[in-house]
């Protein structure tokens, strides 16, 4: 009788679960579709509809050239753009939320957040360009693990306890580089950059960027996918995860 209402259980809960994941779906592409209506330029759905088919299938073209330029090269680098970069921090933020027990916790907690603002206005004030600025932000967030890594492995009784206080240092150092770095660059061209560039403007957004972001975006989301069931046993409590070996 356990095991009956184990398996019905179950099985209702993953029934549940996959009726969110169609409504959510459904939900993302209402969005998706209504973003490239939305703009100072606007373009009725059933046009962004028609332009889509029109890519794939010869149909009759009812739509301005205009309309079809602000489509594919304007809304539709920044969307897919917008989409891979929700669903990255989607899947951090799921990790970092398993990983230590806490709904709460996000990339800010190790500090990575800041390191990558830090490293991105400090690419802003040297002139590096955009890959460079890629690379310093990617660069200062990684060191902003290591550093809180090495810094919460002295806490032997405690090692999650260090994580967290070594990256509220980490955060807290790096924003207050940030802010100084905003304070000593130019208020006509520098600052506003920074300022766009850590409130996370898309506006910039080209279709060659996407060649860029999709690998950097798939390896750091593949091995996680990989790794998901390794990943789901260190969410559970140490008896737990014994009992399951």
């Amino acid at each position: 009788m356990m095991k009956n209402k184990r398996r019905t259980s179950s099985s209702g809960g993953s029934v549940k679960y996959r009726r969110r994941v169609f409504v959510l779906l459904i939900l993302f592409l209402i969005c998706f579709f209504v973003s490239f209506a939305i703009g100072l330029y606007g373009v009725p759905v059933p046009e962004v509809i028609k332009i889509f088919i029109s890519k794939i299938l010869p149909i009759e073209h009812t739509w301005d050239s205009s309309m079809e330029i602000v489509v594919m090269n304007v809304r539709f680098p920044r969307i897919i753009a917008a989409g891979l970069i929700g669903g990255a921090l989607a899947v951090s933020g799921g990790v970092y939320q398993g990983m230590f027990k806490n709904p709460m916790v996000s990339p800010d907690v190790l500090g990575t957040s800041a390191g990558a603002g830090f490293g991105a206005a400090l690419g802003i004030l040297m002139g590096v360009g955009y890959a460079g600025i890629s690379l310093l932000s990617f660069g200062f967030g990684l060191l902003a693990v290591v550093i809180v890594c090495v810094i919460s492995s002295k806490y032997k009784n405690n090692m999650a306890m260090g994580l967290i206080l070594a990256g509220i240092m980490m955060g807290s150092l790096f924003s207050a580089g940030t802010s100084f770095l905003k304070l000593v660059a130019d208020p006509t061209d520098q600052l506003p950059a920074i300022t766009y560039w850590l409130m996370g403007s898309l506006a910039s957004i080209r279709k060659e960027d996407l060649m860029l972001l999709v690998p950097v975006i798939l390896l750091g989301m593949v091995p996680l996918f990989l790794l998901r069931w390794r990943l789901n046993v260190a969410t559970l409590a140490d008896e737990e995860a014994m009992a399951l070996g």
